[in-house]
């Protein structure tokens, strides 16, 4: 098994309260490291199986 974390740009959603009791969403796209900071982590992990080699390929031809 092999266990991939996404390094691209990642939309974050953070959910809080605010002081009156409403909850507030916040929505935006992040590339900080920080974000990989954990566990648990603020990104997709990916699992790939021993044989999905496929999925483990920097030729984009393979996704296909």
């Amino acid at each position: 098994m092999i266990v991939a974390v996404s390094l691209e740009p990642r939309a974050i959603v953070r959910i809080s309260t605010d002081p009156t009791g409403k909850q507030v969403k916040k929505i935006f796209v992040s590339d900080d490291l920080r974000d990989l900071n954990g566990s648990p982590y603020d990104v997709a992990e990916y699992v790939f199986d021993v044989y999905d080699l496929n999925g483990c390929s920097f030729d984009l031809a393979d996704f296909v």
